[in-house]
């Protein structure tokens, strides 16, 4: 605005930037938005058809309205209103707010309303002569009050006074936005996104660093007489400068004019952000991501190449400067080292005759003395030896060395006599590193692995004089393993094969993940575990009644889509098949009971992955209508709280009896939290194990705070040892030979964690 040049023209703009002209016309606003600017003869606007809907109403009641009243009154109204009318209240908005770009407190001019009454008029209205003279005449209202004012507004289509700037000055182009394709050929504003703002500061600083990177004209619009305007006043100044940019001349800011009396608070606060606006409407923000680094990449650049513009005298003058001061110090050094090399030749020669001298003296010496006898020297050497102290050696007396380093080490385990190193060996040989496929022979794998069993005794979980954990002990089913499993899971680690565990497949890496303390259990163990929890209850085989229900992975994330669906669209709201399905005992599929919730089975447990980075379980009482959360973290879960006694009321009435599903009433189960000791899982590796483990000493009866970090080892022993024994169960795989998957088996798994 403050680098406007002054000219005669009525319907041309001419700026002044980096000593460069730059004419905004209708030429440029046309390639800019493609606006039809040709006028039509013989079309009458004037004239519109009374159809008796809301606008012909206006029009003939001389009414007013502006966007204000139709964005705060007439949006709520409009669907009582006709499908034209409708489409009219369209047009009326886009003109009067993106070409026009009125205040909205301003009343729309008829005028354009009349205009939407017709479509074929419409579009045969030249909008561009219209936006362009509103643009134009505001720009020079605009103009003439920035001395007075702190800030100013452009009405009209200003975004294509903005997208000129940018096509003609490529590096602002670059600060403020993007080009969408380089090889575009229509109107220039389709073909740029971007938002960034654009401080006076960076403007004044690029500036400063332009070279020759302004374009006054698009290649192929200049001086198209299509555009000429027929009040048009002749300027010789503006030819001249035609003349010029057309013969490409070499602009400098030295050759332009400046109005001393035009003050403008833009110059007087460079370093403030834009203070410039469009209509006083409401703009909604639009974040351009990347806007600043584009912009401090374009200064550092041309400030780069400001520097780089050394004459050949200075570039001379420093070359011959470096070379003199090299020359110089090539010789001082030169004869600094030749002095240092002779006095080094003096000092060895007077060494030299010493170290002769010395020679001869022990010479003169040794043939003045008679020989010792020849065995003087063997005493001397024997009378040392056996005055040395005695010195005990501990050696294996049978050293095999064909074994190698690793297979002594293993096999001489027990020479060991500090504890400290024994516990670093064994960290080598933990029950997780032995179950790696060999695919070198070992001597005695067997023995190593008892080896590591000797070492690795199981944690008690109470104080007692018995220092472990037996088997016919209370808490023994969350840790006790016996050594016989183990023995069975060592032999099958030397050649695993694949063995189907319900939904999973026990192998190599299903087996390391359970025994391995640093590693995360994934859905295939839970799933696992609950699928042999649901068989252990069916065959009667756990001190549990068969009223009890193991859900797997999936039922969790199931339930919290449903519930998100529910809290969009509460009336709409309707269960899912796969729920129904849980709660008729049809899913989970493998293993399943086909037991009704709330008529045979009275709790269910699941497993739930939180956070997508955390095992918690929870408890689902359809008696006294509850859900307990069990998480070792003792951390609390609303949501997903708030959604199992949201959702499982729904399925428990869905799948009652018609005889009593009248009388259930849907009601919000309340939520507890299981108490839980300090401290646990301190690894972070093993909420897995604990989401397990208190479902099965809630189910069996146990008291939870007897789990903790001590015995959480034992707990995957105990988990990987029962499942490999069960998929090794002559009975379940006769029962998972038989399973047929129904119809609401998905096609893949999915792996929650």
């Amino acid at each position: 605005m403050c680098k406007q040049l002054f000219t005669a023209k009525k319907h041309e703009l001419w700026f002044e930037f980096a000593g460069q002209p730059l004419r905004f016309s209708l030429q440029e606003f046309h390639a800019v938005t493609g606006l039809k600017c040709s006028k039509e003869a013989n079309c009458d606007f004037e004239k519109w058809e009374d159809d008796m809907g809301f606008w012909s109403r206006l029009l003939k009641r001389r009414g007013k309205i502006s966007l204000k009243s139709i964005r705060l009154q007439h949006l709520q109204q409009c669907h009582k209103w006709s499908h034209v009318d409708r489409f009219r209240l369209i047009y009326v908005t886009v003109i009067t707010s993106v070409l026009m770009a009125k205040d909205e407190k301003i009343h729309i001019c008829h005028k354009y309303i009349k205009l939407v009454m017709d479509i074929q008029k419409l579009r045969m209205y030249p909008w561009g002569l219209e936006s362009y003279d509103a643009l134009v005449e505001s720009i020079i209202t605009s103009r003439k009050k920035l001395k007075n004012k702190t800030s100013y507004v452009l009405d009209g289509f200003t975004y294509a006074f903005q997208i000129w700037i940018m096509e003609a000055i490529p590096d602002f182009g670059k600060m403020l936005g993007k080009k969408i394709d380089k090889e575009f050929s229509g109107p220039r504003c389709g073909n740029w996104r971007g938002a960034a703002k654009i401080s006076y500061k960076h403007i004044i600083q690029l500036e400063s660093l332009f070279g020759s990177q302004v374009t006054s004209n698009y290649e192929g619009v200049l001086l198209d007489v299509a555009f000429l305007r027929d009040d048009e006043l002749t300027d010789e100044r503006v030819d001249h400068m035609l003349e010029l940019i057309i013969k490409h001349h070499k602009w400098t800011a030295s050759m332009w004019g400046f109005d001393e009396s035009v003050v403008t608070f833009l110059e007087e606060d460079a370093g403030g952000e834009s203070s410039v606006t469009g209509s006083k409407r409401a703009r909604s923000k639009v974040v351009d991501h990347g806007a600043e680094t584009r912009k401090t990449k374009l200064l550092c650049k041309r400030t780069a190449e400001a520097q780089e513009t050394l004459n050949e005298s200075m570039k001379s003058f420093l070359e011959g400067l470096i070379h003199s001061s090299f020359t110089a110090l090539e010789e001082k050094m030169d004869r600094k080292i030749t002095s240092e090399f002779k006095a080094s030749q003096a000092s060895i020669s007077a060494l030299e005759s010493e170290v002769k001298l010395l020679k001869e003296a022990m010479e003169k010496g040794q043939s003045s003395k008679g020989k010792e006898p020849a065995n003087a020297k063997a005493k001397d050497e024997k009378a040392n030896f056996e005055s040395l102290h005695d010195v005990k050696v501990s050696q294996m007396p049978d050293i095999e060395l064909e074994l190698n380093t690793q297979e002594y080490i293993r096999k001489t385990m027990d020479q060991l006599s500090q504890p400290s190193m024994e516990d670093d060996l064994d960290e080598w040989l933990t029950p997780s590193t032995s179950l790696r496929t060999v695919k070198t022979a070992s001597p005695k794998p067997q023995k190593v692995m008892k080896k590591v069993f000797k070492k690795m005794e199981m944690p008690s979980l109470v104080d007692s004089e018995k220092g472990r954990v037996g088997k016919d002990d209370h808490e023994a089913p969350l840790i006790h393993y016996s050594f016989e499993g183990w023995d069975r899971l060592e032999e099958w680690s030397m050649c695993p094969k694949d063995l189907q565990i319900g939904p999973s497949v026990y192998n190599h890496a299903f087996a390391n993940r359970l025994i391995y303390p640093k590693e995360w259990l994934t859905n295939a163990e839970l799933d696992a575990c609950m699928y042999l929890f649901r068989e252990q209850t069916s065959l009667k085989r756990w001190p549990v009644t068969d009223n009890v229900g193991f859900m797997n992975c999936s039922f969790s994330s199931t339930v919290s889509n449903a519930y998100n669906k529910l809290l969009k669209e509460k009336k709409k709201f309707k269960l899912s098949e796969l729920l129904i399905a849980y709660g008729n005992g049809e899913l989970p599929w493998h293993g399943r009971t086909n037991k009704k919730w709330d008529v045979d089975v009275h709790r269910v447990y699941s497993p739930v992955f939180v956070n997508k980075n955390h095992w918690i379980s929870v408890c689902i009482n359809f008696v006294l209508r509850t859900v307990e959360v069990f998480d070792c973290a003792g951390l609390k879960h609303n949501k997903i709280a708030d959604a199992f006694a949201t959702i499982v009321p729904r399925i428990v009435k869905a799948v009652q009896p018609e005889t009593s599903k009248k009388d259930y009433t849907i009601s919000k189960y309340s939520i507890s939290y299981a108490p839980m000791q300090n401290g646990l899982n301190r690894s972070n590796c093993s909420c897995g194990v604990y989401a397990i483990k208190h479902i099965e000493a809630h189910a069996l009866g146990i008291d939870l705070s007897l789990l903790d970090d001590d015995a959480i080892t034992s707990a995957r022993l105990n988990i990987a040892i029962d499942l490999f024994t069960a998929a090794s169960d002559p009975l379940l795989i006769e029962r998972i030979s038989k399973f047929e998957p129904p119809k609401h088996a998905p096609s893949e798994v999915v792996d929650l964690s």
